[in-house]
């Protein structure tokens, strides 16, 4: 095991080689070339070559392309661990969900595909020298003795500069794309080495930079290598290797790369539907002596056309097409249009047993021969294999394993062509129609948990959010609706939540005074002075009268915190009448002393302590559709919730806000405020919002900037069956719908939707076993 290791630790993001390297890593978000016509993946493949001109001599650019395929029981046993099923109280939904994967998986595969890009870089001037003479100590002319931290720093920022121009490169071609921290990193290495391990054990591996400060607090020795090393690598043959005695490996590269390069060059490689690990190394050449070696070629063949043609013997009309073309090349190379490019593709494949490891390799082999390629096994080298396809290492063999190119040709090798997304932890969304595999996603993973879903009536929206719901319950997630149009009440009974409709006659009340804590008074001071300014007709108050008011409002809480007890309106109301009386404030109290009269129809919802807990209802539905003043019960609500997820005991548990027909609630600013902040911070608090709109155009239209935020922090937009015509503008600014997508979408039917992750796109087709198909159809029907 000791030799596999080529990097000594991961820090801040940046793997630390033996050999005095660095590498950082980005994660590439894919197109999804099967939507794509052949102008827009040309433009992707020009881009691809910018990127390759920027690599630098002696330090590689590596692709590795990370394909995972998992059986269903595998992915159900993994559900259940992972969430523990059984101790919360979910089996009984998990079995069926478990019965409907098992059949679903007969028709469809579950597979996932990950793509980064590995910087590699060397110490700077510092390395040579290692001293510096400071401005300030020039003069004095002392040396500073540099130390290894001070070149890892200045490392670390050069490659965050080199990277961030890749970042922009990608961004060109509509490619999203981010850099990974350490834990990030230790997750690729551990899908590498033990995934099994790392799941069963996701909370520390995902949080292991927190864990070696811990360690190192208590000075105990912590090693990267250590937490992520498997128990054994051991040759089980001279083409063969294993992991634990669990997974079986054996590594390739390719040798023959066909006769010349085309569009989707590498398309069915990079698809090949088994578990494998394909890097692609680019090494940068000396471009003046490769310009040498043409120069040299170009006056042999010119001088075999002279001989030939001073022999009278027949013109050569190869020899002419290959003078025409090396002197093209080496003209492109002296103009800079070029760069030459040594590129070395490697492959390493897993199964669970030798023979379906052989089944993969013939598999391989047909795909290779139908595009005139070779791939060759490391024989005896299968360490320095499966070294060479690691994030961390590198191959190191004797056998001539790369081929010669320039970065025109090289730029056809483009991998980043198809998403296919499938975690091990995730819940169905539905299927994908191209590939032919399921599609699960667990929220956790993604860069935010804000979803936004874009769909007329009727194209099943409604339909795909009790989905979630149920499957979302499943695996104990918590969710909270706002049930606009009244749908949700069967799958509410369904999953034993709470279906509540906030009115004078109701048994549930919120407070939305309720303070968790001191440290969130100022956010309450702010949320009820806004409060009483909707209630008294947004109508002008002065910056002085604000004050006051913001001043009485403190001093209720204050009071309140003190003695320990929740406030009502009518504490609000008797610390505004010790202020000094106007007529803005004599108003003020007439308006609010109406609220506090039991008559009003929204006494119940300021002058009640609340007694809906938030903690232990995994579902609470709001129903909102014939609610008196539904903007002030909204509102209300928000906070409670906010009030909820602030609380540091409410964090473990995921919770799932849901805004249905969220473009009703976008003219009320108290509530696109809260919806903003709640979209902008929830993360941190384990929370995400889902809201679901009937066109991309109501983030934009509203007159409340914040409403944007909820579409442009969401991570996840499943765009389905709408008048596309009227919002195609607006979303290709956002996520960019070309030709093939918009037809596409165009021609959606019911219960289908293109599906944009991190903006991968995935045609996606809405699947639900027979239960849940009564359960989540809005008209069942009779």
């Amino acid at each position: 095991m000791a030799n596999f290791w080529q990097f000594k630790d991961i820090k801040d993001g940046v793997i630390i080689m033996k050999t005095g390297q660095y590498r950082m890593c980005l994660e590439i978000f894919p197109a999804n070339f099967n939507l794509m016509d052949e102008e827009e993946k040309r433009r992707a493949i020009i881009g691809f070559e910018q990127v390759l001109r920027e690599i630098e001599i002696k330090y590689p650019l590596r692709i590795l392309v990370q394909t995972r395929k998992t059986n269903a029981n595998d992915y159900i046993n993994q559900l259940e661990h992972t969430y523990s099923i059984r101790s919360i109280g979910t089996y009984d939904l998990f079995r069926k969900y478990a019965d409907f994967i098992r059949e679903v998986n007969k028709d469809y595969e579950i597979i996932t595909k990950k793509f980064y890009l590995i910087l590699e870089f060397s110490e700077l001037k510092y390395t040579l020298s290692k001293d510096i003479i400071s401005r300030e100590e020039k003069d004095t002319k002392k040396k500073h003795e540099i130390t290894e931290e001070e070149i890892f720093q200045e490392v670390r920022q050069s490659m965050i500069a080199i990277l961030t121009t890749f970042k922009s490169q990608f961004q060109a071609i509509n490619l999203k794309s981010k850099m990974l921290g350490t834990n990030e990193i230790v997750k690729v290495m551990m899908a590498y080495l033990d995934e099994e391990k790392f799941l069963n054990n996701r909370e520390f591996y995902e949080h292991i930079d927190e864990q070696r400060q811990r360690a190192l607090k208590q000075n105990i020795p912590f090693s990267v290598i250590n937490k992520i090393s498997p128990d054994f690598i051991e040759d089980e043959n001279v083409d063969l290797m294993s992991i634990n005695h669990k997974s079986y490996l054996r590594s390739e590269f390719l040798s023959e790369l066909g006769s010349h390069a085309y569009i989707d060059w590498f398309k069915e490689l990079v698809m090949f539907p088994y578990a494998n690990d394909l890097m692609f190394t680019f090494t940068s050449k000396d471009a003046g002596e490769t310009v040498t070696k043409l120069t040299e070629k170009r006056h042999r063949i010119e001088a075999k056309i002279f001989d030939e043609k001073s022999q009278h013997k027949p013109k050569n009309i190869a020899d002419t097409l290959v003078l025409e073309s090396t002197e093209k090349i080496e003209k492109q190379y002296l103009r800079s249009e070029i760069k030459p490019i040594d590129l070395k593709i490697e492959a390493t494949f897993r199964s669970d047993t030798i023979q379906a490891l052989n089944m993969v390799h013939m598999n391989l082999e047909r795909l290779l021969n139908r595009k005139m390629m070779r791939s060759r096994i490391y024989h005896y080298e299968q360490f320095e294999g499966l070294k060479g396809t690691f994030i961390g290492g590198y191959s190191d063999t004797s056998t001539r394993n790369h081929r010669d190119l320039n970065t025109d040709v090289a730029a056809f090798t483009f991998p980043f062509i198809i998403p296919q997304i499938s975690s091990s932890t995730g819940i169905l969304y539905g299927v994908d129609e191209i590939n032919r595999s399921l599609v699960t996603i667990d929220r956790k993973e993604l860069e935010s948990y804000n979803r936004s879903i874009i769909a007329a009536t009727g194209a099943g929206k409604s339909y795909f959010i009790k989905l979630d719901l149920i499957r979302s319950r499943m695996i104990g997630y918590q969710s909270f609706v706002l049930d606009v149009e009244n749908e949700f009440e069967m799958v509410t009974h369904y999953l034993k939540g709470k279906y509540i409709e906030l009115n004078d006659k109701s048994i549930y009340y919120i407070n939305p005074f309720h303070i968790s804590g001191p440290e969130y008074k100022a956010q309450k001071i702010e949320f009820v002075r806004d409060l009483l300014k909707t209630m008294y007709g947004n109508e002008k108050i002065s910056v002085t009268d604000i004050t006051y008011i913001e001043k009485a409002i403190g001093a209720v809480y204050e009071e309140c915190l003190t003695k320990n007890y929740q406030p009502v309106l009518k504490n609000f109301i008797k610390a505004i009448e010790s202020l000094q009386r106007n007529k803005t404030i004599e108003n003020l109290l007439i308006v609010l002393r109406s609220y506090h009269e039991p008559s009003h129809p929204q006494y119940y919802l300021f002058n009640k302590q609340q007694n809906i807990d938030f903690a232990n209802d995994d579902l609470i539905v709001f129903a909102l559709k014939y609610v008196d003043k539904r903007d002030f019960v909204v509102a209300v609500i928000l906070e409670s919730y906010w009030n909820y997820i602030n609380h540091p005991k409410n964090r473990a548990k995921f919770k799932n806000l849901i805004v249905d027909e969220a473009s009703q609630l976008f003219q009320s600013g108290l509530i696109v405020e809260k919806l903003g902040s709640l979209a902008l911070r929830g993360r941190k608090y384990n929370s995400g919002v889902t809201t679901i709109v009937q066109s991309i155009n109501h983030y934009y239209q509203s007159p409340f900037p914040r409403t944007s935020d909820l579409f442009d922090q969401s991570s996840l937009t499943l765009v389905m069956k709408h008048k596309v015509s009227d919002s195609f503008d607006k979303l290709n600014e956002k996520v960019h719908i070309n030709t093939p997508e918009r037809a596409y979408l165009e021609r959606l039917e019911i219960g289908k939707g293109l599906l944009i992750v991190n903006d991968s796109k995935i045609p996606l087709s809405i699947k639900s076993s027979e239960e849940e198909d009564r359960v989540c159809t809005t008209k069942p029907p009779v």
